[in-house]
């Protein structure tokens, strides 16, 4: 990932690599609202990647990871608080 960086920044490009990022992919709020449509779920997990600080100075992408965490615990504890959906 550096030596992609280093070869962009030489060409005068954008650097902010981020894993792989789609375009046309689903927007923070989007998500979002995608997790709350699964209240009611019997959940027993949920999984956040590609978190990386180094390359979001900006933590922009630390701070969507949050909400969706938040999401995520929340769906859980709904689903442990009522097994049967």
């Amino acid at each position: 990932r550096r030596d992609r960086r280093q070869r962009a920044e030489s060409r005068g490009q954008r650097t902010d690599f981020r894993g792989q990022m789609r375009v046309g992919g689903l927007t923070t709020r989007e998500a979002q609202a995608l997790l709350r449509g699964l209240r009611g779920l019997n959940l027993i997990g949920g999984d956040v990647v590609e978190v990386s600080p180094p390359d979001d100075p900006a933590g922009n992408t630390a701070r969507a990871a949050a909400t969706m965490i938040f999401e995520i615990l929340c769906l859980l504890a709904e689903a442990r608080d009522n097994p049967l959906g």
